[in-house]
C-alpha cells in the first residue's frame, strides 16, 4: 500500500464543542463509510494546517477505534474545507498511475479489513494499527485502465443502489402517512 499512497497521521488540536472555527475530521465523520459533514469537530486556526486539509480524492482510514471499526474508510469525493483530524490515517493516492477510487474499494473488501483487523494492536475497549502496517499491507494493483474500469463499474452500483435507497425512504414515509390517516389518534 504504502507504494501506491503516501500515509499520514492527522493534525492534534483541542476541539471546541461549538460549531466556530476550522472543521475538522474525526472518527464519528466516516463511522458510515462516507463522510458525514454533521459530525466534524471544530478548532482555532493553528499555524501549518493548510497541510491537513483533505482534497478530493484523499481516503480517510480508520485506524484507532473498536476491532469492528479497524479499517473503515471513507473517500473525500467533494470540497468541505475540511481538515484531517486525528485518529485517523489520510492516505493520498499517487494519480499518476493509480485510481482513488479503485483504492478506496479494495480497501473496503473483506480480505483486506480482515487482513488490518488481524495485524491490529489489542486492548481492552479499542485496537489500533499503525501508518507503517497499513503501508506494509500487501495489496494487488491491476493497470490504471483496469482500475478505471473496475472504479465505474463499482460507482455505478453504488449510484443504483444510492436510488434505491432513496426509494424505501420515499415509500416509508408514504406508508407513515398511510398510517396516520388511517388510524388518527
Amino acid at each position: 500500500m504504502g507504494e501506491i499512497a503516501s500515509i499520514s497521521n492527522g493534525l492534534t488540536a483541542d476541539q471546541s464543542g461549538d460549531s466556530n472555527g476550522l472543521k475538522v475530521t474525526r472518527i464519528e465523520t466516516i463511522s458510515e463509510g462516507c463522510i458525514d459533514i454533521s459530525k466534524v469537530g471544530y478548532i482555532d486556526r493553528i499555524e501549518g494546517v493548510e497541510r491537513f486539509g483533505l482534497r478530493i480524492g484523499d481516503i480517510l482510514f480508520s485506524h484507532i477505534n473498536s476491532q469492528s471499526h479497524i479499517g473503515k474508510t471513507a473517500l473525500v469525493e467533494e470540497d468541505f474545507d475540511l481538515y484531517h483530524g486525528m485518529n485517523l490515517l489520510r492516505l493520498q493516492v499517487d494519480k499518476t498511475e493509480n485510481n482513488p477510487r479503485f483504492t478506496y474499494y479494495l480497501l473496503n473488501t473483506e480480505f483486506f479489513r480482515k487482513s488490518v483487523q488481524a495485524r491490529s494492536n489489542q486492548a481492552v475497549n479499542q485496537a489500533s494499527i499503525n501508518q507503517t502496517e497499513v503501508g506494509n499491507s500487501q495489496i494487488a494493483v491491476p493497470s490504471a485502465k483496469e482500475q478505471q474500469k473496475i472504479a465505474h463499474c463499482l460507482s455505478s452500483l453504488d449510484e443504483v443502489i444510492g436510488l434505491q435507497a432513496k426509494k424505501v425512504q420515499a415509500l416509508k414515509q408514504h406508508k407513515k402517512g398511510l398510517m396516520q390517516q388511517l388510524f388518527p389518534a
